[in-house]
């Protein structure tokens, strides 16, 4: 019986100290980042697909290279890329007749702009020896070019959406003129 009483009062003192010591530790446990949730392309052809959700994993890395970089303008800039090429992606999703559109974005564009971003990454990491800087100041340089292009490939598939709003508004202009409202009416607006 004395040596469970003594046992009880070992425990009780054990948990007395550990309690103790773990209320005056602070532990900073970092919060993960939640994954983004990717919606994989189902535009009815398999090939065309393949070609969306590859470009999606690329992005994907983009994205990662971008947390990647220290360097605040240039993650800005990487982070711009990747906004842009996944609002290309999307909108080849709802409109894969157009993928053919943007064969060399895909298949080029978007993979070799990764590999660059994934240089960068790795040269950022190393000792800033003369030829490092070099490529990593290259690759910098080279990122406003690239995210032209990337723009330049939105505004084209964007193109026959702006020439049928046109054709739209010309229709209805005449439309709205032959009905007697005149062109200082359409312009003001009703003002």
């Amino acid at each position: 019986m004395t040596g469970l009483l003594i046992l009880a009062g070992i425990c009780a003192g054990g948990f007395v100290l550990i309690s103790k010591s773990s209320q005056t530790r602070t532990v900073y446990i970092p919060k993960a980042r939640p994954e983004p949730i990717v919606i994989p392309a189902k535009t009815g052809d398999i090939s065309t697909d393949d070609v969306l959700n590859l470009a999606m994993r690329e992005i994907l890395s983009l994205e990662t290279h971008s947390r990647k970089i220290a360097n605040g303008d240039v993650s800005a800039k990487a982070k711009k890329l990747s906004a842009t090429a996944t609002e290309i992606v999307e909108y080849l999703k709802k409109h894969p007749e157009k993928s053919r559109q943007a064969r060399q974005f895909l298949g080029y564009y978007l993979p070799t702009t990764v590999k660059l971003l994934a240089e960068y990454t790795a040269l950022s990491a190393k000792t800033k020896t003369e030829n490092v800087t070099q490529s990593m100041r290259k690759i910098e340089d080279m990122l406003d070019t690239i995210s032209k292009s990337f723009e330049r490939e939105l505004d084209s598939l964007y193109l026959d959406k702006a020439v049928d709003i046109s054709a739209e508004i010309d229709v209805m202009r005449g439309m709205l003129e032959s009905s007697g409202i005149g062109a200082n009416d359409i312009t003001k607006g009703g003002n």
